[in-house]
């Protein structure tokens, strides 16, 4: 995840001839990360729902004598 936002904020930030990225950063970068932890976390969240969800199912569809 840390190389694909890195990828992009790359991409929005100017290129100078004086590298001033590290002096005058145009975009927020913890915030950003935080952002996007926080999405995958989310993320991840639902799957294990969704998991979850399609256990109880099989669970009452499934006859537990075979």
């Amino acid at each position: 995840m840390l190389k694909i936002v890195s990828f992009y904020i790359n991409k929005i930030e100017p290129i100078a001839e004086v590298d001033l990225r590290n002096i005058f950063p145009s975009v927020d970068r913890f915030q950003v990360i935080n952002e996007i932890i926080d999405c995958e976390e989310r993320y991840q969240r639902a799957k294990l729902g969704l998991c979850l969800n399609y256990m109880e199912a099989f669970e009452h569809t499934c006859d537990s004598l075979d």
